[in-house]
């Protein structure tokens, strides 16, 4: 690890050269060269997450997966947009696919604004944008609720707008149910999304607060799924 943050903030050309040499000329057990890779991608990208994520391609292809998710969860640490960007142009499409998952990943994981909303910006706009629908509608409203909605209401699918709709009500839920309930008492009618969104809410609700739950539901025209208020939690159930 030492020697591979002296060679990431001094000499990053050498330590491509010392790579290279060692996969394809050291030793038949790889795992020590693995690991050096894998500490000099976090310490390059720590130092310079541009320039690392530029020396990808120049690697032994069996390491590139391995050096661009080092390099691309530090990078995500501290502009995850930036990080994103830099995926979404990743040519080989594996590499790309573990990068959005393992960037999206340290996004979820903070919960800081800081990471989401440029994270959520670039993502959303790219054309994987749709296999990342729930995890945006769950974890953007955290900073923007606004950009959220607007982003899911103009969905084209109506099975992902559906079920973003129902992410970000249940993610919402977790965070605090005045805040969810304002929100979902604004999601469309139509194809029973505001009607699920209730019942799932105000189902969770009432295990901490029965008598709002109820009366929150019974005000958009739903009755509260739960009929016991000392009925124990059921995992199972919305």
């Amino acid at each position: 690890k030492h020697l591979a943050q002296q060679f990431a903030s001094k000499d990053p050309g050498a330590a491509l050269d010392l790579i290279k040499n060692e996969w394809e000329n050291g030793a038949r057990n790889k795992s020590p060269i693995r690991m050096f890779t894998s500490e000099f991608g976090k310490a390059y990208a720590k130092h310079d997450s541009k320039a690392a994520g530029a020396m990808t391609q120049s690697l032994p292809v069996e390491l590139q997966m391995q050096y661009a998710t080092s390099v691309g969860t530090q990078w995500a640490s501290s502009d995850a947009g930036g990080a994103t960007q830099w995926a979404l142009g990743m040519s080989d499409p594996n590499i790309q696919s573990g990068l959005l998952s393992a960037i999206s990943g340290v996004v979820d994981q903070s919960g800081s604004p800081f990471l989401i909303d440029p994270w959520a910006d670039v993502l959303s706009q790219s054309p994987y944008a749709g296999n990342y629908a729930q995890q945006l509608a769950r974890t953007w409203p955290i900073s923007n609720a606004d950009a959220a909605m607007d982003w899911i209401n103009a969905i084209p699918d109506p099975e992902i707008r559906a079920a973003s709709f129902q992410s970000m009500a249940g993610g919402m839920a977790g965070r605090g149910y005045e805040d969810a309930s304002h929100w979902v008492s604004q999601f469309p009618e139509e194809e029973g999304i505001r009607d699920q969104a209730v019942d799932q809410v105000s189902y969770s609700w009432s295990k901490s607060d029965y008598d709002a739950a109820k009366s929150w539901a019974e005000s958009l025209g739903r009755s509260l799924l739960n009929e016991n208020p000392n009925q124990p939690y059921d995992p199972q159930q919305p």
